[in-house]
Formats: structure tokens, sequence, C-alpha cells
């Protein structure tokens, strides 16, 4: 059997977060522990032990010689088989171990010897139950040998014939100090008391004990060396597989590979036969292991899965029902008095295949088999003592996802017989109302006529009636079958579908290995919400003819989710006008009612409607289009990535280590291995040398556009398969793709999605992107001799900086790179930390450029926050209850721009700060120039931890700086989990200079990131007044939440009320705040982000939730521009423009000339703009493809810098 790399990668892979934590969980659940029960009912009835497979391996052919292993192939040898593992991979242990139990097929002695050479010669093997005497040992002596005057001999009757005399077997008695050997058979033993005992005298008698204990010490297989090799060689390794086997396999490959401690696990299996005065039916199924979250499993699954053999029935309806009853808590009834069988030995094939004796019928089967080797048991059992007290069911513990309890029925037939539940669902059913299809009705009656008459209606009870009294509201049941190996049983078939329909649940047909995975992983590993969405905003480019000014071009990075963490991906090309987004024919190019692209909108790269589909048109349909340019770093250079360098690699730095086995990846059929196939994935080619045209998920890395000479346009997104891609924007070309040596790892889990099913999303270059262009002229284009540098962020994929000098973007070369201290170096390759950087998380702030006056130089930095520290991250959904500590992350860099190398350093440059920065800094921070003069004078920063700081920076020749807490609005230290307010966003800086008061307004939202879906914190959003002003104090004041005004109310138009600022609460439950807000003349934009109601179905299957858009008017003249589409400060705050989905940054674009036609004296400006002025060109608010109005015109951007409000 061809097992997939699916558990090997997963089972290594134990990543040090015990549950997905991350925005993702919109689309994935991000519930705790027991919040999915899942219980999975096997069947093991006897048809199950049938061929899975019809191979056409050659079978054991004794006139070829094979050499496999190295035995001598006119070799034979005595084992037991059960003391070796898998005979088609044996240890070189084992070998030896073999080779130490060579005899000579002339000691055979049974009467039927000649039958036992005919199977040894030509079929390689024969099994029997053996005996073997050798001169000097006896019959159970240490030793298997050729020697002169060995016997082996088969169980027979009480005596053998040997040289022509009877002999008897000499019983094994403890005790004994000699032992005679088999041609003296006049043992004597003493017996037992034939009168007196006690205190009489004892008469005892002597005789021959002629018994002899087969079960102690004997053996049952004799191989030749030659089909040894076979067995060991690469056709005897394709050997026909029983469905159990395949089953059972694909069963702990999918469950072996589940992190997420929002699922538990439950196991049922079939009874099976049993002797009571004659072969009976088992009835039902009995709970084999009870429901455990999938982190607390361990070995449980897989020792209880393994040891199930096929053996019984096909008792459908009463293993649903006694599923029920464990369910709901009832009382133990087919459990209470279950059987299974267990085989000591493989399976005779002859027997399997009814062939030997010819066509017996299970029960005489089974009595033939019995008889014939003893390697048959039957056992009584009852179900998991962990399941019950006494004879009632422990109803599993239910902890509110909804659907909360699902039943995965696997079986591979319909069912035989066994309706006595039918009188106790009917029961359940009377009164109920039962849907409408033809296969439900109260008399339990089908036209089958199959046996398991009620169990469509048990599914539907269970999936619309509730099932759990002790609990609040009404918990349904929904119930999935998988049929397997059933393709040609329409019976069958109809009948698991019908249950399925009816529990409404998924029916799957599944006749192989990857099939079962498939099914398994759709009902086990859990929903995936399959919405394609994008979480960044678009990128805007500059217009190429005048540096500023927006052109209309958009460029969105979008991805879609799936039931494994191999998301695919695109970068797609639209454009924007004061009518919203369009498509490359001008047509409105999204849906209103989802969000997201319509179904008819073609992007500008594509030839063909590309609507929704993200894998559909884009850049992605690109690829093919030219000779790929795959580079990768190495050392302090680029090379080019080639399918040989790729092979030339070691195995450890693809990863390829971990899959253990190269036939995991491997594809024989195309004479590829593992390594190969890797290798043309990762240039971008399919197994079959075809242009892969695939990019996969750009989740949070946001599309950058370069202005290049010649009116060219590149941009750049990251993925998380580990590339940064460059694209022409004019054809959507791939410039390069590039993939830096650390997440050269990546691939490996993308290559074969499908099978890989790693339970944990990858991540790559999913982080930020920067640029900064050294424009000596000033046009906005990189020409000439300039340079430009491309800043990359790894977000969740590591903790690590790129810098790359992209002047010409078709020769890109590394300008640096450098490296924090990492955890994962199972999916990465960890890097060395850098010098400097040994306190920085993942990189999720951008480098953000900036001029400072350094060392008496002017010089080009780069500022960023310490970055993210996953601790925050906690265990489940709620996360950490109060503010915790951090250890990295929890500083603010200023960086080389040229270099990278650190120059200063917040937790270490500026006094007392050391007990003072506890919280990483995950988000942008604002760099600030006060007086113009073109330095960095001011940095604001924001922590997870909930605070707002300030850095004022000195404009000496010596540098050096000062900062503390501004404001801190987390207040867990009172209110627990609700007060736990963190800030993931930048703070949001803008001047003001209303009447008398001047002052600096920060404006800032707080929302948990990692846990969109949580709802135990009350977020806000708060405009803050700096109290501090533009002039560097000598201590800084902190402000906390109490401060500040509530907006909507009196005391928020009050200039003494509001001296400090405002907050504004967010009515909907969980609504946070996950983008930063955007100000622009006086009016701040931000927007929010809530789950829907039904949270409980979120916690196991994901939520898209939704959002609105505050838009609030600071003064009473930004009132007046923006009317009631804004809210003042004394107006309630109204959350406008609701869409589905997550909205992302709120981005300022070229709205474009106003639409007046020139009738009755108006202005034609689209027609005549030179008739215009800057008033009638205003501007618009794009967050992601919900477009609004900045009430921003041309003449504002005179009136106001980049941060100043007047």
């Amino acid at each position: 059997m061809t097992i997939s790399k699916y558990a090997v990668i997963a089972s290594l892979l134990v990543i040090s977060s015990v549950t997905r934590a991350d925005d993702t969980e919109i689309f994935t659940g991000g519930g705790g522990a027991g919040n999915e029960n899942i219980l999975l009912i096997m069947d093991t009835s006897g048809s199950m032990s049938a061929w899975a497979n019809d191979t056409d391996t050659p079978p054991y052919d004794p006139s070829v010689t094979y050499e496999a292993y190295g035995f001598a192939a006119d070799s034979y040898y005595l084992y037991r088989s059960e003391s070796v593992g898998d005979i088609q991979a044996l240890t070189n242990s084992e070998v030896a171990a073999i080779k130490a139990n060579e005899i000579s097929l002339s000691a055979l002695n049974c009467s039927s010897s000649g039958a036992i050479n005919n199977d040894i010669v030509n079929s390689g093997f024969s099994s029997n139950t053996y005996s073997f005497f050798e001169p000097g040992h006896g019959w159970e002596g240490s030793d298997v040998s050729t020697a002169s005057g060995s016997i082996l001999q088969c169980r027979e009757s009480g005596d053998y014939n040997y040289g022509g005399s009877n002999y008897d077997y000499l019983v094994n008695a403890a005790g004994w100090t000699e032992f005679s050997y088999p041609y003296t058979n006049t043992r004597r033993v003493r017996g037992a008391c034939l009168l007196g005992g006690g205190w009489l005298p004892c008469f005892v008698w002597d005789y021959t004990d002629t018994s002899y204990d087969w079960d102690n010490s004997t053996y049952n297989v004799i191989w030749s060396g030659n089909y040894l090799n076979y067995r060991g060689s690469d056709l005897g390794n394709q050997q026909k597989v029983m469905r159990i086997d395949v089953v059972k396999q694909a069963a702990k490959d999918v469950v072996g590979a589940m992190s997420s401690p929002n699922k538990s696990v439950a196991l049922m299996r079939f009874n099976s036969f049993y002797y009571s005065s004659g072969w009976k039916n088992g009835d039902g199924a009995y709970v084999d292991l009870p429901m455990t979250p999938v982190t607390e499993l361990g070995d449980d699954f897989d020792s209880a899965i393994d040891s199930y053999d096929a053996l019984g029935g096909t008792p459908i309806e009463q293993s649903l029902y006694e599923a029920y009853r464990y369910l709901s808590g009832g009382n133990v009834k087919y459990g209470k008095s279950a059987h299974y069988a267990t085989w000591y030995d493989p399976i005779d094939p002859d027997w399997r295949d009814e062939n030997d004796p010819a066509n017996p019928g299970i029960i005489e089967a089974i009595r033939y088999n019995n008889g014939a080797t003893g390697n048959f048991e039957v056992v009584g059992t009852s179900s998991s003592s962990g399941s019950r007290t006494g004879w009632t069911y422990n109803a599993p513990e239910f902890d509110g996802c909804e659907p909360s309890t699902k039943i995965v029925y696997f079986s591979d037939g319909a069912p035989s017989g066994y309706d006595n539940a039918s009188s106790d669902i009917q029961a359940l059913i009377s009164g109920k109302t039962l849907g409408s299809a033809t296969y439900l009705n109260y008399y339990c009656e089908t036209s089958s006529n199959i046996g398991g008459e009620c169990a469509e209606e048990l599914a539907y009870y269970l999936n619309n009636y509730d099932h759990r009294d002790d609990i609040i509201g009404r918990q349904n049941i929904t119930v999935s079958t998988i049929g397997g190996f059933i393709s040609a049983d329409e019976t069958a078939k109809q009948k698991l579908e019908d249950i399925a329909e009816a529990g409404g649940g998924k029916f799957y047909l599944a006749d192989n290995y990857e099939d079962l995975v498939e099914s398994f992983t759709q009902e086990l590993a859990g929903d995936v919400l399959s919405d394609p969405a994008t979480f960044t905003s678009p990128a805007i480019a500059v217009s190429s003819y005048n540096s500023l000014e927006l052109s209309d071009e958009l460029y969105y990075a979008v991805f879609e989710p799936r039931e494994d963490g191999t998301w695919s991906g695109n970068l797609k090309r639209y454009s924007v006008s004061s009518q919203g987004v369009l498509d490359r024919y001008g047509n409105p190019a999204v849906d209103p009612d989802s969000g997201y692209f319509n179904e008819t909108a073609v992007s500008y790269w594509s030839d063909t409607i590309d609507g929704a589909e993200v894998s559909k048109g884009g850049a992605a349909e690109r690829l093919g289009d030219k000779a790929r340019n795959i580079l990768t770093t190495s050392g302090s250079t680029v090379q080019a990535l080639t399918e040989q360098s790729i092979l030339a690699l070691s195995d450890d730095v693809l990863g390829l280590e971990l899959l253990q086995d190269d036939s995991l990846l491997s594809l024989p059929d195309l004479n590829l291995s593992a390594k190969q196939r890797l290798a043309k994935w990762i240039t971008g080619k399919n197994a079959d040398d075809t242009a892969r045209l695939e990019i996969e998920d750009p989740i949070h890395s946001r599309p950058v556009v370069i202005n290049y000479a010649d009116e060219r346009k590149i941009v750049y997104v990251g993925t998380n398969s580990g590339y940064l891609h460059a694209f022409d924007t004019e054809n959507g070309k791939e410039v390069f793709s590039l993939i830096p040596r650390e997440v050269l790892r990546n691939p490996l889990f993308y290559v074969d999605g499908e099978d890989n099913g790693y339970a944990e999303k990858i991540y790559g270059i999913d982080g930020p992107i920067t640029y900064w262009h050294n424009d000596t002229n000033y046009n906005g284009t990189v020409d000439g001799e300039e340079t430009i540098y491309l800043y990359v962020g790894l977000r969740r994929g590591g903790h690590s900086y790129y810098a790359f000098d992209v002047s010409d973007p078709y020769n890109p070369e590394l300008a640096w790179e450098q490296h924090g201290p990492y955890t994962d170096s199972i999916t990465k390759n960890a890097p060395a930390v850098s010098d400097g950087y040994s306190s920085l998380g993942q990189t999720w702030s951008a480098l953000r450029p900036g001029l400072v006056n350094y060392e008496d130089t002017q010089k080009v930095v780069l500022f960023a926050g310490g970055g993210y520290d996953p601790d925050e991250d906690g265990t489940n959904l709620t996360g950490p209850e109060t503010r915790i500590t951090h250890d990295i992350g929890n500083t603010i860099y200023m960086i080389d721009a040229e270099t990278g190398e650190v120059l200063w350093n917040a937790l270490e440059d500026v006094s007392g700060m050391d007990e003072k920065m506890t919280s990483s800094f995950a988000a942008d921070v604002t760099p600030i120039d006060v007086d113009a003069n073109g330095t960095v004078d001011l940095l604001y920063a924001a922590d997870v931890g909930g605070r707002i700081w300030r850095f004022d920076f000195n404009d000496t020749e010596t540098f050096s700086a000062t900062g503390g807490i501004i404001a801190d609005i987390n207040t867990s230290d009172v209110d627990g989990l609700s007060g736990n307010r963190r800030f993931y966003n930048k703070p949001d800086i803008a001047y003001f200079e209303e009447g008398d008061e001047n002052y600096i307004l920060i404006s800032i939202g707080s929302g948990y990131r990692a846990h969109p879906l949580n709802t135990g914190v009350n977020d806000k959003f708060y405009l803050i007044k700096d109290p501090h002003g533009i002039v560097a104090p000598e201590t800084y004041t902190t402000l906390l939440s109490s401060d500040l005004a509530e907006w909507g109310t009196d005391e928020a138009s009050s200039p003494t009320g509001s001296s400090n600022g405002w907050v504004v609460s967010l009515t909907n439950s969980g609504e946070k705040v996950l983008s930063p807000s955007l100000t622009l003349s006086e009016i701040t934009t931000f927007n929010t982000f809530a789950p829907t109601s039904d949270l409980d179905a979120a916690q196991c299957s994901g939520n898209l939730g939704f959002s609105r858009t505050f838009t609030l008017a600071i003064t009473a003249a930004a009132k007046a521009k923006c009317g009631d589409e804004c809210d003042a400060q004394d107006e309630t705050p109204e959350g406008r423009g609701e869409v589905p989905r997550l909205k992302p940054d709120p981005t300022i674009t070229g709205g474009g000339w106003n639409g007046n036609t020139g009738e009755n004296g108006e202005k034609d400006c689209i027609n005549n703009p030179a008739d215009c002025d800057c008033e009638d060109y205003t501007y618009d608010i794009l967050s992601g493809t919900t477009l609004s109005s900045s009430f921003t015109n041309s003449c504002d951007t005179f009136k106001f810098n980049y941060w100043k409000e007047e």
C-alpha cells in the first residue's frame, strides 16, 4: 500500500503553539478544546477482509532469482511470522535473525510433506504449525539448524511416524531434570493419587503423557530465501492489501495530523460474530475509545484501531442507535455484551478468498481456519470503561460548537439484516415531524429490503431534534457517511447517501487510500470556509506622469483557504473611479452583497471571465508566457535557482528529511524521485514539465508598485510558499521570483497539497513590503543611476528582514538580511541571530524610511517595531486573560537603510526602558517631522499591551532620544479579560490648529488581531490628544481610558470635557478595530470587524463576520463638509457601509473630476477639465473593495502636509 506523506510530516511538525492563533481563524475557526465532538464509527465486518486493490504486480516467480535482502535463493527458513515487522521492509537485525533459522527441507516429516514442499517451491512459503527437533536439544531447543537427524514435524494427531515407527510427543512439564528424545517414548511421569492423601498414604500410578504443548514455542511459516528477497524488492512491495488495513491507515494518518484542541474524537466499532451454542451474529457496536481531545489522544487512537480485524456483519441501524445512546448519555445496550475477533497470525489468503475450503461461507471458513491453525479467537468485551459509569454512558463534554456533535460513519456495504433496534427508533420518532424525503416514514419501510430500515429515520432525528436535555438549547448531531469500495454497489451507495442526507451531513465515495484521506480530512479535520478573500488594501500606483497624483490602477492580492494549509492565491489588477472598482471593460467588479469580486468580472490580465475565482486569470495565468526567472539567496548574493542547483542542495535545506521515505513524494510512473519532483515545483513546473500556473496565498502581503523609466511599473508581492514575486503591471508577466534560503522548506508543504494535509498554516513571505528610493531628481521614477531598496518582512513566516536592491528589477541583488532568534527550526532553515537583533520578534512591523541627523550626518534610516511575540496568541480563542510580559519584540529599532545595522534600540538606548517596555511592538511605527526641516523629530508607537509610546529625537550632532508611555488603555488588572485591550495597528497622527487650541491627535483602535473571533474583550476606538504637544517634555504623562470623553455625549463637545480626547465605544459583540485609521481634512475614518451572531459555529468552522465604517468629524468645519455622512463630537457614532468580510486599511484614492454634465451653467469637468479647478477634483477612500468619500478635494492637498491638519 502506498502511504501518503500526510501523517509523516504532520507527526513530526509539532510546533510550540497548540492551536491555530491567527486572523485566519475567520476561515478555519479558533475554538478551545472540546468545541466539536466527532464520533467515528468503523465497519469491521467480514467484507472488510476483501482486497482493497487489484494490482498488476507480477506474482512471485520461482524461476527468477531475487536479491533484495541477500538471502541465498535456494535456502529455507523456519520462523514465527509475528516475530518480525513488515516483511516488505525487514531490518538488518530481522534479516540476521531469520538467517539464523535456516533448515533443510529434508527434515520435513509431515504426512503432507509433499504438498508443503510444493507450496514452498511454487509459492515461496508454507504456513502451518511446526515443531522442530534437533539432536542434543530436543523438540523445544533454542536452536534451529540443518543438522543431520533433525525433524521438522507438523501438528497432526497424538503421535507421529518416523523411520517406520510411531512415536508419542513428549510433554513439556516443569520440574524435569532431564529431557528424553523421540526415539524413546517411555518417559514415566508421576501421576495423581489413586487412593489416600492428606493423613493417609498416597498410592500413585505411573503413566506416559502423550500430549504435546503445541501452543508453546512452535513455528508457523517456512520461507524460501528467494521468496523473502522477492518480498523485499520493488515488485514484492506492491502487494494486495485488505480494505480494513487501508481504512485503518487513512484514519490514523488524518487523526494523527489533527492538532487543534477544538476537536475531540471518539471511536466505535461493530460487534463481531461470537460462539454460544453455535455461531451467532453480533448486534450493534460498542464504544472502544471515549471522546478525547485530539491533543490528548497520544497513541490511544492508533492502538485501538490497529487491533481491528474483519469479521461479522454490518449492523448499521443498531450501531447508529448505540452511538445515539452514547452521545445522549443513555443506557448501554449493544455495548454491554460485545465481542471482537482476533487473528494471531495473518489471515490465510486462500481462506480469505474462500478457496480453501472451496466457497465455505463465512461461518464454515471460520470453523475451518480455527480448527486448522488455531490462530483465531473471539473475545468478549464491552464499551470502554471511560465511556460509561456502570451501564450508563457518560455523555461527552459539550462546549458549544454548532454543529457541536458529528457522527462520521464508515461502511463498505449495505446493512446485513439487524433490524432489532427498529422498535426503539420508532419510539424516538413517534410524534415527531419527519422530512419529506421518500425514504422517511414512521414504519421505517424502504424499497431496498436490505435491513437497517430505521437508519435514515434515526439520522433525521439526530440532526433535527435535541439529544441533550441537560444543556440549554437544541443540540443536534450531524451524520456523514463514507462508502468505502462500493462504487459498483448501487444499493449500498443509495443507503449511505440517504443516511447522510437525512442526517444533514455529506456522503463520500472512497475506493482507495487517497479518497479515504480526503473524506476523513473533510469530516474529521474540520470545515474551512473556502470563500475567497483579500486581507490587505490594494496597491495604488502613483501616476507615471505626475508623482503627486494617484493613478486609477489597483492591484489586489487575493487568496482562497483550503482544508490543508496550502492555500491558493493570485495577484489581480483592476481600476478605480468615483463609481467604484471596475474591471478591464469598465464594468463594476465588486458584488455589493458579498464584498468580493462578482462572478462576471474580468481582471486586467485575464483573457476570460475570472470573477471570484482566485486561481483563474490574474498574474497566475501569465506564468506560462515566458521562461521563469527563479532566484534564491546564497550567502550575500542572489543566485539563479534551477532544477540542477536544487538537486545539488542537501535534503535538509529542502526539508526532505521530514518525509523519512522518498516514496512519500516520488512519482515512479514518471521516474521522478521526491527531490526531482520538488525541484520542478520550485522552478515553476509540474511533474510533466508543463508550466505550473499557480501562485500561492499572499494573506497579509500588500502589493507595492514602483515606477521605473520608460513608463514601466513593477508590482511586488510575497506569498506563503516563500516567494517574493515581481510582475510587470503592463501585462502581468513575471519579472522574477525570489525565495530566500531561510524559507526553502516551505515548498515541501505546498507541492502536493491534497495529500499533504499538514494541519498548521505554513507562512513564508507574508509581511510588509516597503521601499526607499534615492530619488535624486525628485520625479518619482527610478531612472538614471538612482537606486531603490525593497524591504521585506515575514510576519508569521519568521524573525527576519531582507533588503533587496531592485534598481534593475531584472537583476535584483541582496543588499542585506538580518535575523532574530528563531523558535521554529523544523519548517524553516533557521539562520543565526544577527548582531543587534536578539530582541527581534516575528517581523510584522514595516520598515519605515526616514531621515535623521546621526553623528553629524544626515542619514536615511528605517524605523520598525521590535516585532510580535507569539506568546500573545495564548492557547485558545480567548487568549491571555490579562496583560503578559514579552521577552522578544519589546523594543523599537532604528536601522541603517543601506547596511541593516542597528543604530538605535529603544530598549537599550533610552534610560529606564528595560522596566517599562514589556510588551511586543507588532504594529508599524509612525515617525514625524515636526518642524518640517526634513528630519524625523518625533516617533509614535503602540504595543500589544495597549500602550501608546512617544519618542523625541534631538536634532543635534550627537543623536539621542527620550521617550515614555503617553497613554495606557489596558485595564485588565482591574477588569480582567474584558479590559485586556491590545494595539496591533499603527498610530494615525494629525496636527490640529483649531482656534486657540493646537494639538497632536493620535487615532487608534484596539483589537485582538491574533483572534478576530474573540468576543471577551471590550475593544474601543481612541482619539487621544498628546498632552505634550510638539515640544519634547521633560517627563512623560500617561493618559488612561477614563481620562477621555465618550464620543456622542455632551462632555465630548465640551472643550474641558474633551481636553484629553475621546473614546468611541463599539456596540456589537466582539467588535474590534483590526486596521489603522485615516485622518484627512479633519475627518477620521476607521473600519471595524465583528463576528456574526452564530459564533459557536465560528469556533469550529470559521466566521467571515462583517465590517462597518465610522466617519468622525473632529471639528465643526469638518462636519460642515461631511454632513449626514459623518458624526460630530456630540452625535452618536454610527457604523455605515456594512459589508460581509473584513475591511482592510482605509486608503486614499484619486476619485477624479466631478460628474457634472455642464447643463444649467454647471461645469463639465470630465470633458472640459480646463474649465475646472482644484475644488472640482475629489479623492475617495477605498477599504478593500468598498469605496466611500474622503470629503477631500485637490485644494486640500495644498493646505496640509503628510501629517499636519489646519
